[in-house]
């Protein structure tokens, strides 16, 4: 018996041949090609199940479907969630937002990473307890190379930090706000109003109202 050749539509080719002196088994190989379904494990398990050939193209097929299915809706669920973000900011405008990771200041100035910042206590020292926080010290420039200059910013809004690894969060009033061009970075001296954990991984930084 000779080699089948299974063709997908995506243009991969499947070569299978029986075992020498068998008529029961048969081997299958696939070309390594970036976006495959099926894996050869899969495939061979198929066929060492009994089942056939049109019965794993379906399978396949239902998990192309499926994977169209669910990309779509992650689609609809990003655009509701803009929607929210933006009906939000119409009742609470922000005065300044971004994204920036947590780093902790590795020099007794207490310098800034780029696109990074990270929480101080009362006596200065960096601290991983939001509960703990007096200060608060971005880079001027977040993780997606954004400059901010803080022009808006002042004492009496509330600033908002959000782990986006955890549900971490932090809440807090904002009392004075120190922007350094020469070193890029912006200092706030806050009051915790409402917090939970402490900084981890990246975080959203929101600068709203206090109402």
């Amino acid at each position: 018996m000779g080699t089948l050749k299974l063709q997908a539509r995506n243009g991969a080719v499947a070569n299978i041949s029986p075992d020498d002196n068998t008529a029961s088994e048969a081997k299958i190989t696939l070309p390594k090609k970036s976006g495959s379904i099926a894996t050869i494990e899969d495939i061979q398990e198929a066929l060492a199940d009994g089942d056939n050939l049109d019965d794993v193209v379906e399978q396949v097929e239902e998990n192309k479907q499926q994977i169209e299915t669910n990309r779509q809706d992650i689609v609809k669920l990003e655009e509701a969630v803009k929607n929210l973000e933006e009906s939000i900011n119409a009742l609470h405008p922000s005065y300044d937002s971004g994204e920036w990771e947590y780093r902790p200041p590795s020099t007794p100035n207490n310098f800034t990473e780029r696109g990074c910042y990270f929480v101080l206590d009362g006596n200065g020292e960096s601290t991983t307890n939001f509960a703990n926080t007096a200060e608060i010290r971005f880079d001027n420039t977040d993780v997606t190379e954004t400059a901010h200059t803080w022009t808006d910013v002042k004492a009496g809004q509330l600033i908002e930090l959000f782990d986006l690894n955890e549900t971490d969060f932090l809440l807090a009033e904002i009392v004075e706000v120190d922007v350094e061009d020469y070193y890029n970075w912006a200092t706030f001296r806050v009051t915790v109003k409402q917090s939970v954990g402490g900084p981890s991984g990246r975080a959203r930084m929101k600068i709203t109202d206090n109402t």
